[in-house]
């Protein structure tokens, strides 16, 4: 990390517990800010954080997407994630294009997937029955270019254990703000970390109004980070950040993660190769039995098949950080 050399667990200078994030080794590429555009005015408005898990695929918190049972997306409201290089998106009128990707699609669990998880609502259940939602976002008119085989980040299949430190990482700094010097909008962000320690685990979740699968840590995650991944020692995503209570004078922060570990995340992101972490499903152009095209589905790489004189398509798991793959 800029301004850093302390390799020592999570840690960094400034504080052993919550951090500010330069560089951190193309995590700001997988891990962004949620934000919709008014169309009134030139405000962005931050509503949290996501993070990408395949190549066509990003996950946050559904709280962060949706009021109550509606979307944060209505009428007059533009929601997207901002692809940050970190600090410098400057005054806000710069077209949108520049560094945001609009959300074409989210997608969250619903009542009728209320098997899936071990309590079930009653008629006024909750309007949100697991805290994750996935998002398909359009990047082809950025002009900034993206490609969308950055190594996204992996979902661990082994669950957080209690004592097991881990790292969440958001913006709890993030919208817009007048400057008065130069009379103009600003548009802020901060991707940061914050250490925790795992001190429960709820795999029945918290009761009738958080039914979904949880783990509990120690520490300081503010609001912004919702939505963020939770990362494991060995780099790998064990839950979202869902909600947390800040420390105060006589008692320590409480923070809440959805466990990703225990709940059916292929539902709302059915590419995911989750017995193979940071792999994803998708269909495989094939020549002279070599991958030399990879899709977000089957029927994508038949359209593709003539294009690229490809003699064979398959299914595949697919690996985006080394390039391997798996027929299937």
């Amino acid at each position: 990390m800029a301004g850093t050399e302390k390799p020592l667990g999570f840690e960094t200078w400034g504080s052993e517990s919550k951090f500010s994030i330069q560089d951190p080794f193309g995590l700001r590429e997988v891990i962004q800010p949620v934000v919709f555009f008014t169309s009134t005015d030139e405000h962005i408005v931050g509503l949290g954080t996501c993070f990408q898990v395949s190549p066509w695929c990003w996950l946050t918190a559904q709280h962060v997407v949706s009021e109550g049972s509606e979307s944060c997306f209505t009428t007059g409201r533009v929601g997207a994630i901002g692809f940050s290089p970190g600090l410098v998106f400057g005054t806000v009128n710069l077209e949108a294009e520049d560094f945001f990707g609009p959300i074409r699609q989210v997608c969250g669990f619903k009542s009728t997937d209320a098997e899936a998880i071990s309590v079930v609502p009653g008629p006024n259940g909750p309007d949100i029955i697991i805290d994750v939602a996935s998002l398909r976002v359009d990047v082809d008119q950025l002009k900034l270019g993206r490609d969308r085989f950055v190594s996204p980040l992996p979902i661990s299949a082994q669950c957080p254990a209690i004592g097991e430190k881990v790292l969440a990482i958001g913006y709890p700094i993030l919208g817009t703000k007048f400057d008065e010097r130069t009379a103009r909008l600003i548009f802020e962000e901060n991707l940061s970390g914050a250490e925790g320690v795992v001190t429960e685990l709820h795999p029945d979740g918290r009761g009738l109004t958080r039914p979904w699968p949880a783990f509990e840590i120690e520490g300081d995650w503010a609001s912004g980070m919702s939505g963020g991944p939770v990362i494991n020692m060995s780099g790998q995503v064990v839950g979202v950040v869902s909600s947390s209570f800040a420390p105060t004078a006589t008692a320590t922060g409480v923070g809440y993660a959805v466990d990703l570990t225990r709940i059916p995340l292929r539902r709302i992101a059915p590419e995911l190769d989750l017995s193979n972490p940071g792999w994803v499903f998708g269909g495989g152009a094939f020549k002279n039995d070599g991958l030399i095209g990879f899709y977000a589905n089957v029927d994508v790489a038949i359209l593709a098949k003539d294009k690229l004189g490809a003699d064979e398509v398959s299914k595949v798991s697919y690996n985006p950080k080394t390039g391997d793959w798996i027929k299937i």
